[in-house]
Parts: C-alpha cells; sequence; structure tokens
C-alpha cells in the first residue's frame, strides 16, 4: 500500500502477510480520520494471514513495541524543525502534517528512519 501526503507518497511494508478482508470506508470517505483517530474509527485495513504464526514473529507487542515507540519518539524529537516554529523539541505544541514541510532529502531520509522505506 502507498500512502499520500500532498504531493508526496510512501510505499509501505507490511509486516504481515496475507490477503486483505476489509478497507475501511469510512477512511476512504474521510482520509483524516486515519490521523485523527488511528486506533478506533480510522482503522485503515484487515489481513487474514497466510500463516499466523509466522506473521506474529514481524510483530512488536508489549515491552518491544513501547521500546522502539520511545526510541521513534526520541529521534522524532532530535529532528532539525527549521521553517516550522515553535515546536515539540522547542516547547511548543506538536505539529501535523510536518513531514510536507521537509525538504526532499529531509523527507527521503524521514521515510527510511521512521517507516524502513527507501
Amino acid at each position: 500500500m502507498t500512502l499520500h501526503a500532498g504531493d508526496r507518497s510512501l510505499p509501505m511494508l507490511s509486516p504481515v502477510d496475507g490477503e486483505v478482508v476489509a478497507v475501511n470506508p469510512a477512511v476512504l470517505e474521510t482520509p483524516r480520520l486515519a490521523a485523527d483517530d488511528p486506533y478506533g474509527a480510522g482503522w485503515l485495513l484487515r489481513v487474514r494471514p497466510r500463516d499466523r504464526r509466522a506473521s506474529l514473529k514481524n510483530l512488536l507487542s508489549g515491552e518491544l513495541a513501547m521500546l522502539w515507540m520511545r526510541d521513534a519518539t526520541e529521534r522524532l524529537r532530535r529532528m532539525p524543525a527549521a521553517g516550522l516554529g515553535s515546536v515539540m523539541p522547542d516547547g511548543g505544541m506538536p505539529v501535523r502534517g510536518f513531514g510536507r514541510s521537509l525538504a526532499p532529502e529531509e523527507w527521503s531520509q524521514a521515510a527510511r528512519d521512521f517507516f524502513l522505506a527507501d
């Protein structure tokens, strides 16, 4: 699948190999829902894994998931915020859609760092 943000796109890797069995029609109608409520009404799709045991090995859960989230948050906070004004690292508020403000090389680096994309 590919996520789109303005004129930029980001190919996403799936940790699960299987069949897509449901797509959230509400997100197709209102894409902003995915950002506003990603763990609730903004879910994207459901996948029936081909091999459940193998798929579960590729998913982080519990303490490993928490450690990954903390690390990603810290790396995100350390990113340069030039041109964005006062943002989280400066004591300001989180910026929605900050990826649209990144230069092409910064976008590519963020994609590699946070989404394992090329």
